[in-house]
């Protein structure tokens, strides 16, 4: 295990160990970007997602450039997901008629990969450089009951949805994604220790 949480111990949380609650809200942590993306070891992201039955992949900003750390590159975000068999039109016509019970319905079908989405990104989380967002849980839906989970990943996101976060016009979301209903969990951090 390259990381073990420090912060937080004695919490009831979604895993006993989610080192990103470490990361989460330092100015230390980086932003993922084009010239930074060679630091993580995609292999070992390759494997882990493999391994829970997930893939990734990583969209690029096309606009706009950042300097992080004396480094100048585009944004980059790291998508670990699930293209689903749900008809793209027809699930956007349930959110077009505001069906949420439906849409509820639906995605509590999907709770078995929220799941494993979630045993991925915790496995992730202790074995790379990525940090991923994390949340109180509250008292409502899957993962309630914790003090803090993985945050926004058992959500069905229509291709609506998806080309909203990541317009096409300044992002390479076509080339990596192709329309459809996912599940997903994005990662735009890298680990990054306090300075002593």
């Amino acid at each position: 295990m390259k990381y073990i949480q420090k912060q937080n111990i004695g919490f009831r949380n979604e895993y006993a160990n989610m080192p990103s609650l470490d990361f989460a809200y330092l100015a230390e942590n980086r932003a993922l970007i084009t010239a930074n993306e060679s630091e993580i070891d995609w292999n070992v992201v390759k494997s882990i997602c493999e391994k829970h039955g997930f893939d990734f992949t990583i969209i690029n900003g096309t606009f706009c450039t950042y300097d992080v750390g004396g480094l100048i590159g585009y944004s980059s975000e790291v998508v670990i997901y699930k293209k689903i068999g749900l008809d793209t039109k027809e699930f956007e016509k349930l959110e077009d008629n505001k069906e949420y019970g439906k849409i509820r319905e639906l995605t509590a079908n999907y709770d078995d990969l929220f799941l494993k989405l979630h045993n991925c990104v915790n496995e992730l989380d202790e074995e790379t450089d990525l940090v991923f967002e994390t949340c109180l849980s509250g008292n409502v839906g899957l993962f309630s009951g914790y003090d803090f989970c993985y945050s926004s990943c058992d959500i069905l996101h229509s291709w609506r949805k998806i080309i909203d976060i990541w317009s096409p016009l300044i992002h390479d979301t076509n080339y990596k994604l192709k329309k459809g209903v996912y599940i997903f969990m994005c990662s735009r951090w890298i680990k990054t220790f306090p300075k002593d």
